[in-house]
């Protein structure tokens, strides 16, 4: 939002982008013009190209604001990956479908946003639940204590660093995501594990969780 309302006032042109390597780097733009209406979208398609949401390879969502898996398809994308020569005659593998691995539904104006990564996506009971989303949930709502999650379907393990408000925080997921208690358990644990750039190492808390 800064940057575009910076661009309107000194009549520059701020096009927010979005694409992949494997479709040759750029997807989708959002209009300039749609810019300060759209905050946050990753805009529509290039010319040439379309989008789709999936629910799975063979199913695509058609309605706004459900969420699915970007696939994208045009002539930019790439025929594949050469792990080796012999790979280099295997011709077309992806037959101009690219399925982006990012999580993603469409408004009723057709402009798409991201809502993450598909691996941080699980269902709980049908209902599909973005990780990320829970853990910022939860980081709002209790600043005394880092979350990190952590799970697989119908599995969410929440990890907090504060002890004594396990009761308070399944109270809070009850409420504000209508998951039933079993579905979910939290546990307590000294330091949300990161690296040296402050992200968090994912594996070993679903090492934790697995034990």
């Amino acid at each position: 939002k800064e940057y575009l309302e910076f661009a309107h006032k000194t009549g520059k042109r701020f096009i927010v982008m979005y694409g992949q390597t494997e479709a040759t780097a750029r997807m989708s733009y959002l209009p300039f013009d749609m810019g300060l209406k759209k905050i946050g979208s990753i805009g529509i398609a290039i010319p040439g190209g379309t989008f789709h949401i999936m629910e799975d390879e063979k199913t695509e969502i058609t309605q706004p604001h459900v969420t699915g898996e970007l696939c994208y398809e045009g002539p930019n994308v790439t025929l594949g990956y050469a792990h080796c020569a012999d790979d280099l005659a295997l011709g077309d593998m992806r037959h101009g479908r690219l399925y982006t691995g990012d999580m993603a539904y469409f408004d009723e104006d057709g402009y798409y946003y991201i809502a993450g990564r598909k691996k941080r996506f699980i269902k709980v009971m049908g209902k599909r639940v973005n990780m990320d989303e829970i853990e910022e949930l939860l980081k709002s709502a209790f600043d005394f204590s880092d979350f990190a999650c952590v799970g697989k379907d119908d599995d969410l393990h929440v990890f907090m660093t504060a002890p004594g408000h396990q009761s308070e925080v399944e109270d809070f997921l009850i409420e504000k995501t209508g998951l039933h208690l079993r579905c979910f358990t939290i546990h307590h644990i000294e330091q949300i594990p990161k690296n040296t750039s402050g992200k968090t190492q994912y594996p070993e808390l679903k090492a934790l969780a697995e034990k």
